[in-house]
């Protein structure tokens, strides 16, 4: 009976092989009455036929919402929704928060506490190496500050520091 290895499924890496949008489905809902609708109804009479025409990969639906202000809702892959009220806005502000409920993962929004992570750790500043090699610091300060009458005081100093393993700078003496 020859060994086999476990099956597993690779996971998808979008964008490795070729790209899917995560967008399926646009979703504009409008009043014809209210007027916080009225960009809405331009941009579905004038903009929304080319944009569709442009994304045949997206499903657009239009459906009237009566007494209820203008809002796009974007269905995605995940499963997730994502809805923008586009209240009192111009057809052009509708197209760009259209395109902007298109072009999104779906996935939410996370928090990063920092901008860049990354693995490996930096190195550390002059200033963390001098915190900690302190004793060479000193010994360093006291060989700059003194006279050239107490050259050898100096140099002895600086060999104390040696042997008591403050080298130079740096954790290693380094």
């Amino acid at each position: 009976m020859p060994v086999q290895g476990i099956r597993t499924v690779a996971k998808a890496r979008n964008g490795v092989g070729a790209f899917i949008l995560q967008c399926k489905r646009l979703d504009f809902h409008y009043c014809d009455w209210a007027g916080s609708s009225r960009g809405m109804v331009a941009f579905l009479k004038h903009s929304l036929p080319s944009f569709a025409k442009a994304n045949p990969q997206i499903e657009i639906r239009v459906s009237p919402r009566p007494h209820k202000h203008p809002v796009i809702k974007g269905h995605y892959i995940n499963g997730r929704e994502k809805a923008i009220c586009v209240r009192n806005l111009e057809p052009e502000q509708i197209l760009k928060k259209a395109n902007l409920l298109k072009e999104a993962s779906g996935e939410k929004l996370k928090r990063t506490k920092k901008p860049v992570t990354s693995i490996n750790e930096s190195t550390p500043s002059l200033g963390t190496m001098i915190a900690m090699d302190g004793f060479c610091l000193l010994i360093w300060g006291l060989f700059m500050w003194t006279s050239a009458q107490n050259f050898a005081l100096d140099l002895a100093h600086v060999q104390v520091a040696i042997t008591l393993g403050g080298g130079g700078f740096g954790k290693n003496g380094v």
